[in-house]
C-alpha cells in the first residue's frame, strides 16, 4: 500500500521506503501508436457505406 506524502511526488510504502519515481506496469499493452490512423479510416469508410446500404453491424450477422 502507498501514501502520497506531500507535493514532492514521493509515495512511502507500506515497509518505509520512499519511491521517487511512479511504477508503471504497461510493458505488455498494445501499442496503438503504431497502427497507421489511414489504415483505420479506410475501415471506417467501408463499414459506413455498409451501415447505409443495409444496416449498422450487418456483416456481423453473416455465418459462415
Amino acid at each position: 500500500m502507498c501514501q502520497n506524502r506531500g507535493r514532492g511526488g514521493s509515495r512511502v510504502h507500506k515497509g518505509g521506503d520512499v519511491l521517487k519515481e511512479g511504477i508503471k506496469y504497461d510493458s505488455e499493452k498494445l501499442r496503438y501508436d503504431l497502427f497507421p490512423v489511414e489504415a483505420l479510416e479506410e475501415i471506417t469508410k467501408v463499414l459506413t457505406y455498409g451501415a447505409a446500404k443495409y444496416s449498422p453491424d450487418n456483416w456481423r450477422k453473416k455465418e459462415g
